[in-house]
């Protein structure tokens, strides 16, 4: 995480040098409503949270990634899933990966149902509760055949019932 902060602190200080100011996109629930920091003392308030880099580090490659459909904005939402769900925290985890795929959609890049069917797996192993409606969210992923190689379409199918099995 301090390599990352390095990162966004050298970021933040070349935009207040150079005047330069960002344009933000709302803020969004996935990320606890917060916006990008506007400030290197806003920065600093974070440094020791890495919650709250990672979300940062998030809100930063949207912005400048997402316009471009660059594959590796996928790559660190994936990161950050993993650590989501390294720590147990479903909700979050499961809510991350819906717009994920969403973003995945924005970009036009197809999305594979596993994570969710690890997730889900993880989920019932720790006797936590699938919220249903995120559950039937997920399975429209599944049968999204306009999205979908007809393989890709097969596997997402395969991933269905295996969350349906358990």
């Amino acid at each position: 995480m301090n390599k990352l902060y390095k990162y966004l602190y050298f970021i933040l200080q070349q935009q207040v040098v150079l005047q330069k100011s960002k344009v933000c996109r709302q803020p969004l629930a996935i990320y606890d409503y917060h916006q990008e920091c506007q400030t290197l003392e806003e920065l600093e308030s974070i440094k020791n949270d890495s919650n709250r880099i990672w979300i940062e580090v998030l809100l930063v490659l949207e912005r400048v990634l997402l316009p471009r459909k660059d594959p590796i904005l996928t790559k660190a939402l994936n990161g950050y899933s993993h650590y989501l769900l390294a720590k147990n925290d479903f909700d979050k985890c499961l809510a991350l990966w819906i717009h994920s795929f969403y973003i995945s959609k924005q970009m036009q890049r197809t999305m594979t149902l596993y994570p969710f069917v690890r997730l889900f797996c993880k989920m019932i192993t720790a006797e936590a509760m699938i919220p249903i409606d995120r559950f039937i969210e997920v399975c429209h992923f599944t049968f999204d055949s306009t999205r979908t190689t007809r393989d890709q379409n097969t596997y997402n199918q395969l991933c269905f019932v295996v969350l349906t099995a358990k």
